[in-house]
């Protein structure tokens, strides 16, 4: 790291930043001395996105893979200048393809390789751990062995482009995410009704049973919120960005996770689910679920039907 003008101090915090091309540089050094031609990959299949300081909180607040996706295009670029992400997803086809490029003429086959199995694990926070792509694109100077990577070896790889990118079926758009970092999954538990309706232990939980609580009267508004916990608007705004959220941000995770659960039950209206969430207009309401999702309720509800079929 030395010789490459990297300082050790770097390694004290995940969020720390170095230029793209003093890191690109420094790979490729290594993975020459080290005859590593599969580095990036190597080093990506034994890392999680969720690690990454706070791009990892923001991906793990994603409320499906449809909101993750979006996150990915926006954060990717604040924490990798050089770093080029997007998200193809033709009307009418079954999948979408979700693409990276680095704008570097060293070591791109290794952060390539690395950023792939990054971008592969953000995906199956809602896709599952298993979850493998079918087909995937590599730069056309990669020649790396796929076949030694458990993840990528059931994919059809073309190799005649100059971005990394593989294949997300649509239908996994609108799953949820489940953050790994500190999540206890309490639903098969005696105590589960207990615990879902105990105080919440921390500010979060104690926003999201306050906005839970106006459900069937009136949109929930940040004031109503501030009011019931005894603390101005503005100290309650600033104790939640102290802890990295905003109202909004909560607002539309307690209205996601309601609305899924009233879309489950049987022949569910759409404009009494409209209504118990606080908004105006069932259309609003639509429009606020295609931003979580990616797909209106009723394609929501047609893909749930099928899940429960097959």
């Amino acid at each position: 790291m030395s010789s490459s003008g990297i300082p050790e101090e770097i390694l004290q915090s995940e969020d720390n930043l170095i230029p793209l091309r003093q890191a690109s540089a420094f790979v490729e050094m290594v993975s020459q001395k080290e005859g590593a031609k599969s580095l990036g990959l190597e080093v990506g299949c034994r890392t999680s996105m969720v690690d990454f300081g706070v791009l990892g909180d923001i991906l793990c607040r994603s409320l499906t893979l449809h909101d993750l996706l979006n996150r990915l295009v926006r954060w990717i670029p604040a924490v990798d200048s050089g770093a080029h992400v997007w998200v193809e997803a033709p009307e009418g086809a079954d999948c979408a393809r979700l693409c990276l490029r680095h704008d570097t003429d060293v070591g791109r086959e290794i952060i390539d390789g690395y950023a792939l199995f990054l971008l592969l694990d953000s995906v199956r926070l809602a896709a599952g751990p298993n979850w493998r792509p079918q087909k995937l694109w590599l730069d056309r100077k990669a020649g790396s062995d796929l076949s030694n990577f458990e993840a990528l070896s059931d994919a059809e790889a073309d190799r005649q482009v100059n971005f990394v990118a593989f294949e997300i079926p649509k239908k996994l758009l609108s799953r949820p995410v489940t953050p790994r970092k500190g999540r206890v999954d309490v639903s098969d538990t005696p105590e589960a009704d207990y615990l879902t309706n105990a105080p919440a232990s921390n500010l979060q939980g104690s926003v999201a049973q306050s906005i839970r609580s106006r459900f069937g009267y009136q949109a929930p508004t940040v004031g109503d919120v501030a009011e019931f916990s005894g603390a101005s608007v503005r100290t309650l705004q600033r104790r939640l960005a102290d802890s990295g959220q905003d109202f909004s941000e909560i607002l539309d995770r307690v209205r996601f996770e309601e609305a899924t659960t009233l879309l489950s039950q049987d022949k569910p209206l759409m404009a009494d689910i409209s209504r118990h969430l606080g908004y105006s207009h069932p259309a609003h309401f639509t429009h606020a679920f295609r931003r979580w999702t990616g797909v209106s309720p009723s394609r929501y509800l047609e893909q749930l039907d099928r899940t429960t079929e097959n």
